[in-house]
């Protein structure tokens, strides 16, 4: 008998993240991602966490590392404006064709639409508001 381990999402991906060889995650807390906020606090070991003041300063600061190191850097966000935050970052790294991965938070399955503090409806009269960014990312 196989006994598996048992893994948050956000344990998966830093556990991931460890293995990939990312030395540094950037992003700030938020209701939208404390799991892995959780599993990057359980991993500060192997990885390390900088918060800076504004999620674009973290997408600017992970195409900075880019720049020098020639190694990407994770950066993460909690819902709605947070996510939305990362727009002008990530509009210069496509723009210089340098790689960045911005993980987003979202709302609770059961919670879409009902409001949620700073969620963000990504589909209202069949409109997709993401998509108004969708241009400068390779994956949405």
């Amino acid at each position: 008998m196989v006994i598996m381990s048992k893994y948050t999402g956000g344990e998966i991906i830093s556990k991931y993240l460890i293995k990939e060889g990312v030395k540094y995650v950037i992003g700030i807390p938020g209701h939208g991602n404390l799991p892995l906020v959780d599993a990057f606090f359980k991993d500060k070991d192997k990885i390390q966490l900088i918060q800076p003041k504004q999620e674009m300063s973290g997408v600017h600061l992970a195409v900075g590392y880019y720049r020098i190191t020639g190694q990407p850097l994770c950066v993460f966000t909690s819902i709605g404006p947070g996510a939305i935050n990362t727009a002008i970052g990530v509009a210069d790294a496509f723009v210089d064709s340098f790689p960045c991965l911005i993980i987003t938070g979202d709302t609770h399955v059961h919670m879409r639409g009902k409001g949620v503090l700073q969620e963000i409806e990504r589909k209202k009269n069949g409109l997709n508001s993401l998509k108004k960014i969708g241009m400068i990312l390779k994956f949405l």
